[in-house]
């Protein structure tokens, strides 16, 4: 079994590119309850901002990746 102090040094999955737009966005407004807006946000945002947020996801996704095989 796993220790859970291991368990507490298991890097943790980064956000989408949604879900990180959808916090910022949260954040950004001081906000909650905001789940209908920000979909509706999302779908109207530009692709190269959308490819932006999609790109960093991606980057952080490989990384955990890293961090994954370095902690197993």
């Amino acid at each position: 079994t796993i220790s859970e102090e291991a368990l507490a040094a298991k890097p943790k999955r980064p956000l989408t590119g949604y879900f990180t737009f959808k916090d910022k966005s949260i954040k950004a407004r001081g906000e909650t309850g905001l789940r209908d807006k920000i979909k509706d946000l999302w779908a109207q945002l530009d692709e190269n901002v959308k490819t932006k947020y999609n790109d960093d996801a991606k980057n952080l996704h490989e990384e955990w990746k890293e961090d994954m095989k370095k902690w197993k």
